[in-house]
């Protein structure tokens, strides 16, 4: 049996998960400290457990003009593109260990590998929406409650959804070169050199 040849290769992820690292390196040596620096409290996206209308108003005014400013520019852009780059890394690995017929894949019909995919597709779609709503409340002098709440469930679902994507990452390729370890072993005959 002929086997084609991957088209997500290993360095394509390793790439994407390069420029993960260089993003989350500049957010949290630059943006994330300068930001606390300026209201003395965690940025939007790091509240885990989301936040109030009045703690979002007062984190705001505690920003001033200069720290939102500065949120919207230099925080907001690199943040959106963190989360696109982290969805594509995330994605790639899902695909790639989940491959047909690969010695180092895990046997996953196309609905399981679906099913997967959700994980860095809702990911990428809260941290967007979230991000488009805390430049929002940047931009309003006064967020009323529902934008405030809107933005809180999102940053919540994101670190749901975060969660659950990196352990995808972790667990699918570990899985799958244990796998196809014990498959080597077993039947060397069988491996596939890919």
């Amino acid at each position: 049996m002929s086997r084609s040849r991957p088209l997500i290769r290993w360095w394509h992820i390793a790439g994407a998960l390069a420029l993960v690292a260089v993003l989350d390196v500049y957010e949290l040596a630059v943006t994330i400290p300068a930001l606390t620096a300026f209201a003395d409290a965690p940025i939007f996206d790091m509240r885990i457990s989301g936040y109030g209308h009045a703690e979002a108003v007062a984190y705001i005014a505690a920003l001033g003009t200069d720290g939102n400013w500065f949120y919207l520019t230099r925080h907001v852009p690199p943040d959106t593109a963190l989360a696109l780059v982290e969805a594509v890394a995330i994605t790639l690995i899902i695909l790639r260990v989940t491959r047909p017929g690969a010695r180092f894949a895990l046997p996953v019909p196309p609905a399981g590998r679906l099913a997967m995919l959700a994980a860095p597709t809702l990911m990428l779609l809260f941290d967007l929406g979230e991000n488009a709503l805390v430049a929002h409340m940047l931009l309003t002098a006064a967020p009323g409650p529902t934008l405030v709440a809107m933005a809180s469930t999102l940053t919540q679902a994101k670190w749901v959804a975060i969660s659950l994507a990196i352990a995808l990452a972790i667990v699918l390729p570990a899985s799958a070169l244990l796998r196809g370890r014990r498959r080597q072993v077993t039947h060397p005959q069988q491996a596939s050199p890919r």
